[in-house]
């Protein structure tokens, strides 16, 4: 019984549903030949047999929807879960029990479960019962049957629920709570509670059903509820409503069934055959299917795609069909076609006419599908476009066929040899050069040998036995043709090895280079004739300078060099043959004969002169003659003449005066000049009583021109200005280039100061029209700083300096400009003004210093890199931030110099590491746009690593934005070639300029470093947070390396871990240390992250000894520096803000850095209680309260005497704030310090 009933098992396997497995049992047990039913996993009969329901004594409609536990004894009942494991395994289980009838009572029966699987799952079960008694009870059964309803609904999820019209109560199952996963308070009897636990999208749709069930309207719907924890049930409810004689609802009786089992499944077949469909296009393969029985053909939509029609329109008929074939090919498919039917399998390859008239190639597989007895009832089959295949292979064929041709045309031949199988496969060439067909050889490596001259075997052996390391190598050898010839081949050779180094392949090249070396053997025949006229020449011109002769004993000319021409005006032909005195000056002859003489009877003697000479134009000329008896040298065998026209060097010797005190591009006196001119006009004006005014000046934004136009522009303009203004001046004033883009002036004989001031603006006024450079019309500006003798000096130096300062100051108003010299200068010009004349020394110095941050991996903290940050220890102003000097160094150009110190530096540093063990890390450097401008940048950074011998790939090179944005061919090539070197190129700040992402696909960049400035606002602002998000995917994307700049919180930290970033520097790590310093942290290998604290010196409110005023508001004072190490300084007032001051000194804020050293004296002058209050005293600490601002402590230095009287104003301030809380008698303000100063700045 159980081999029986397995057919039927392997006949539904695979039926998804309660339908499915009704549709595919109907026939199997209608013609069962004894009693059989199905039923699903719970038991619950979906179909019966004619023998089954007579041995229940019943018809099928009573026991379809009952269970087949509902017939056995109660004992049995648990069979279910007590072999539900076997089932699930596929095996079949067999029982004994009582089966109760309904009239006959009970009866013994012996019942066969067969498992029904779906994927390994167990969906339903096949009953198959032999009746082995006829007696039962009918209590007994009935009492089964109570039992199995309940174990029933529990186990199919069914449950029953009642509601009452007149009481509105509603009563449901066990079953009915577990569904909903709610208890009875829950439900509270209500129907309106249950409502409330179906979804909100669902719950009209469940009540207008509700709604048509009392109108007498089956109900039956599915729908969604929501159970504890948020998550969906699918429900599916059925329910009838029972009505009195009077038509009035009583009851409404019904079923809740959960379907969620089933609904996922339906959804997850929904997406599986989309997913179908898309791997079918992406692939380019189509399926199809043929139902021989009723002539269905099936279709994917990928057949559809390749066949080029549209499934709405095209009819799939076979005479349709065949119509879209190549006629050619039509037969092929159809006999084909009709052999699968026979049950042959076929692959065939066919062409498609589109109905646009292309032509596509497709290649078509079918498989017949055969019933249980081995009929054919069916195809299934693939079709794939096989096109862009097809036209690849014929382009292969062609290329193969080229090169073939190409080998031949060359005489040139490739072979390939597998080692491991001796067997050598050699091109069409390969066989021609050799003289033999493919047949008269066997592809083994000793066949081969017997082609090789015996005398290169050996070579040939040695070469394959020991290669060389560089793969591939080359090597020549000579064969032996059947023939007797011999050839001598030019082979390149390249091998292959396997994972475990053994050789597998050979492969190479060859070439006949027969007729080559015939040549070669010919040339070098010629060669040694080239070499002796070569080296004739070469002992001719040994010691000449321009023109050479060889001459005769008696004075005849041999032979007389080109060059003769350019100088004497001679053609050689015309010299040539004739006596050398026929050209000499007459005057000079006397000397040449001597010379002549000399140079026959002393052989070793070189007899050098200068004399004059005269052209064929008769022009005279200066030369210098050297003669040398070559008599017995037999490639010569004459006297040799050297000579060469030294007309300029004797000409130049007479201008050495003029080039010492003039500029040669210009032609105007230079500085050396300038400064004697000046001496010499103080001392004739302190004679005379006089004055006369010292200018300065020079082309605003000169550097900006010079850098974008280049050089040679530049001095193109610096030559039309001089010309300008020597033709304003004229000859009688002294005009002088003193430097660069600078002019000294010096003018005198004018009556007073405004005359001095009218010729500088006419200077300013001369240049307000353009200068015409091809292919340029430009505009300039000119600024001119004055200094008077002797109220503004009375020596050269301090003259020259004071028109310096006020040519400064002139470009800090704004350009276009003069000023006349003051003392009174403000702080922050005054110390951009000594910060620019000191900066060329300070490297000679060793004021420079070369501070290091650590990069570190946010999420290890280990230190990965290092940024070298360049500081300036200044004598006067103390640690110098790169912000205040850079830009001098960029305008003076000496950013050249002292970027190639930082270089030098930072190699030599990390050479040391290196050498003391330390971690081998990444060092940025930071590069300024104006060292691109060099033209051998590429190469002084080559050879300054070289110099130290390291590896390029340590060093990251810094640009900015702009670098990049404003790049020209030459900055492109030149960061390309650091590149190439290993060098790293990141781009610094980025994101702070006018950014522009067309640079990030222009250049290959490594890495990006996040501006500050979108650190310091997150994680706090939303508009910082979406950026850093945005760069972080961004570089991610490109696969660009990001450093985030500014990491000073433990917030920003978190934020960034989150979001992968992975490194990053700041000073929650660490701020920029000394060598020394960070070599420490190196050592370590980590850095972790540390609370920061900004302040250099926390000043301590107990140790004061005087009491504080905090003032209601900024109080804005004058400032300004009497001393600078006991020498006064004549600097003029700034503005600055006072927070709080007292009888010992005060607090304030200034936008300027200044040293804290107690030589250095400030001086502040302010306005309280409508008295002037003017104090004085030096620098104790500062604290940085932003990137711009610094708040300082002032300790007083005046006597006592001030002290008493700036207490008294101090004490009448501290009754009036505690009478008045708006006290404001003073130069108070109501901004805040930052918002001052911006506006102090614009």
């Amino acid at each position: 019984m159980a081999t029986l009933g397995m057919g039927i098992l392997e006949k539904i396997k695979g039926s998804g549903n309660l339908k499915e497995l009704k549709q595919g049992y109907h026939q199997w047990v209608v013609d069962f030949p004894i009693a059989s039913a199905v039923c699903d996993v719970k038991g619950l009969i979906i179909e019966a047999n004619e023998s089954f329901c007579h041995l229940l004594e019943d018809i099928a409609p009573n026991v379809q929807g009952k269970t087949i536990f509902e017939f056995l004894k109660p004992e049995e009942t648990d069979v279910e879960f007590t072999y539900v494991e076997e089932l699930h395994k596929g095996e079949s289980i067999t029982i004994k029990s009582d089966l109760f009838t309904q009239t006959k009572g009970i009866r013994n029966i012996e019942m066969t479960i067969l498992p029904v699987l779906r994927k390994q799952t167990l969906i339903g079960m096949h009953i198959v019962i032999l009746d082995l008694t006829k007696g039962m009870k009918l209590e007994k059964s009935l009492n089964q049957l109570r039992e199995n309803v309940f174990y029933g609904q529990k186990l199919l999820s069914i449950g029953s629920w009642t509601y009452d019209f007149q009481s509105e109560e509603l009563f449901g199952s066990q079953e009915v709570y577990d569904i909903f996963q709610r208890t009875t308070e829950e439900f509270d009897n209500k129907i309106e509670s249950v409502y409330t636990f179906i979804h909100p999208e669902d719950q009209q749709v469940v009540r207008k059903s509700m709604e048509k069930a009392l109108r007498g309207n089956d109900h039956d719907q599915e729908y969604r509820i929501m159970v504890p924890g948020g998550k969906e049930k699918y429900i599916h409810s059925r329910a009838e409503v029972l009505f009195d004689d009077m038509n009035r609802p009583i009851k409404m009786i019904g079923t809740i069934q959960d379907i969620t089992g089933r609904k996922l499944i339906e959804n997850d077949l929904k997406r599986i055959g989309k997913d179908l469909n898309h791997a079918q296009k992406v692939a380019g393969v189509g399926s199809y299917r043929y139902d021989l029985g009723n002539e269905e053909l099936s279709w994917s939509e990928e057949v559809y795609r390749i066949f080029g029609v549209d499934p709405q329109k095209f009819t799939k008929r076979f005479e349709n069909i065949i119509t879209l074939i190549h006629p050619e090919d039509q037969d092929t498919v159809q006999n084909s076609t009709a052999g699968c039917l026979k049950g042959k399998a076929y692959e065939i390859e066919y062409r498609i006419i589109g109905l646009d008239g292309s032509e596509k190639c497709v290649i078509s597989k079918g498989e017949p599908i055969f019933d249980d007895d081995q009929v054919v009832i069916g195809i299934l089959g693939t079709i794939q476009d096989i096109t862009e295949n097809k036209l690849l292979k014929t382009q292969l064929e062609k290329s193969y066929k080229n090169l073939a041709e190409a080998q031949r045309l060359a005489k040139m031949g490739s072979w390939e040899m597998d080692v491991i199988r001796n067997k050598n496969t050699w091109s069409e060439e390969y066989y021609h050069i050799y003289g033999i067909t493919n047949k008269e050889y066997d592809g083994s490596y000793e066949a081969f040998l017997n082609f090789v001259h015996p005398e290169d075997r050996e070579l040939i052996e040695d070469i394959l036995a020991h290669p060389p390391q560089v793969q591939p190598f080359d090597m020549e050898f000579r064969i032996i043709r059947p023939d007797g010839s011999v050839r001598h081949i030019y082979q390149v050779v390249e091998m292959t090895f396997d994972l475990e180094g053994h050789l597998t392949y050979r492969r190479g090249i060859i070439q006949d280079i027969t007729e080559r070396k015939a040549l070669v053997k010919k040339m070098q025949g010629i060669q040694e004739n080239i070499n002796h006229i070569q080296k004739r020449f070469q002992v001719l011109i040994r010691d000449s300078s321009d023109v050479f002769e060889i001459v005769s004993p008696d004075g005849t000319i041999e032979y007389i060099s080109p060059a003769v021409e350019k100088i004497l005006g001679y053609q050689p032909k015309e010299m040539e043959g004739r006596n050398l005195m026929e050209f000499a000056w007459e005057i000079e002859k006397p000397k040449l004969e001597k010379m002549f003489k000399v140079a026959l009877s002393e052989p070793n003697k070189n007899i050098k002169r200068e004399i004059s000479a005269e052209t064929k134009l008769g022009k005279r000329i200066y030369v210098e003659l050297t003669m040398n008896n070559q008599l017995e040298e037999p490639s010569i065998k004459g006297i040799v003449l050297n000579w060469r026209d030294v007309t300029e060097r004797v000409e130049a010797q007479k201008k050495m005066n003029h080039i010492a005190t003039h500029d040669q591009m210009t032609q105007l006196p230079n500085r050396l000049h300038f400064e004697k001119k000046i001496e010499y006009q103080c001392q004739e004006a302190k004679e005379k009583g006089t004055t006369f005014a010292v200018m300065m000046l020079d082309i605003d934004d000169f550097k900006y021109i010079n850098d974008a136009l280049g050089m040679g522009f530049g001095d193109q303009l610096i030559t039309q200005a001089a010309r300008r203004l020597k033709d304003f001046l004229g000859e009688t004033r002294c005009i002088c280039r003193y430097s660069g883009d600078q002019f000294g002036i010096l003018i005198y004989n004018l009556k007073d100061i405004e005359a001095y001031k009218n010729i500088a603006m006419k200077i300013i006024d001369l240049f307000s029209s353009s200068f015409k450079i091809d292919p340029y019309e430009i505009y300039i500006t000119m600024s001119v700083g004055v200094a008077i003798y002797p109220d503004d000096g009375q020596e050269t130096q301090s003259l020259i300096k004071h028109g310096n300062i006020a040519l400064f100051r002139a470009k800090e108003a704004g350009k276009n400009r003069y000023e006349m010299y003051s003392p009174k200068m403000d702080v922050k010009n005054y110390k951009a003004f000594t910060l620019k004349n000191d900066l060329r020394r300070a490297i000679k110095n060793n004021e420079f210093k070369v501070y290091y941050q650590p990069q570190v991996n946010l999420q290890t903290s280990e230190i990965i890199g290092a940024e070298a940050l360049i500081r300036w220890e200044h004598p006067t102003w103390g640690l110098v931030s790169p912000k205040e000097f850079i830009s001098l160094a960029e305008e003076t150009g000496f950013i050249i110099t002292l970027g190639n110190w930082i270089l030098r530096q930072v190699c030599e540093t990390y050479q040391k590491w290196l050498k003391d063990g330390l971690p081998a890390i990444k060092v940025s450097v930071n590069y300024s746009g104006i060292q691109f401008f060099q033209k051998d940048i590429v190469e002084n950074i080559k050879n300054t690593i070289h110099e130290f011998q390291l590896d390029p790939h340590f060093l990251v090179m810094e640009i900015t934005e702009t670098v990049l944005m404003n790049q020209s061919q030459q900055v492109s090539a030149d960061i390309q070639s650091l590149q190439e070197l290993g060098i790293k190129v990141a781009i610094d700040d980025f994101g702070a300029g006018f950014s522009s992402l067309t640079y990030l696909n222009s250049f290959n960049v490594d890495i990006l470093k996040i501006d500050r400035f979108f650190i310091k606002g997150i994680p706090l602002d939303e508009t910082s947070n979406r950026i850093i998000e945005a760069v972080i995917n961004l570089a991610k994307d490109l696969r660009i390396r990001l450093v985030a700049e500014g990491v000073e919180t433990w917030d920003q930290l978190s934020y960034l871990r989150k979001l992968n970033c992975t490194v990053g520097q700041g000073f929650l790590y660490s701020r920029p240390v000394p060598q020394e310093d960070f070599e420490k942290l190196l050592a370590k290998k980590k850095c972790r992250p540390i609370r920061a604290n900004n302040a250099t010196f926390i000043p301590n409110e107990e140790r004061r000894r005087y009491f504080r005023v905090n003032l209601p508001q900024l109080l804005e004072a004058n400032m300004t520096i009497l001393e600078i190490k006991g020498k006064k300084a004549n600097v003029g007032n700034t503005k600055a803000v006072i927070k709080n001051i007292g009888p010992g000194g005060l607090c304030f804020i200034s936008n300027i850095r200044l040293p804290i050293k107690r030589d250095i004296i400030l001086q502040f002058e302010t306005e309280l209680l409508g008295k002037e209050v003017k104090v004085y005293g030096c620098l104790v600490w500062t604290e940085e309260i932003s990137e711009s601002l610094n708040e300082y402590g002032i300790e007083f230095t005046f006597d006592e005497n001030d002290r008493v009287a700036l207490t008294g104003i101090l004490n009448q301030i501290q009754v009036k704030m505690k009478k008045n809380p708006g006290f404001c008698e003073g130069r108070f303000i109501t901004r805040s310090a930052m918002s001052y100063f911006q506006s102090e700045r614009n």
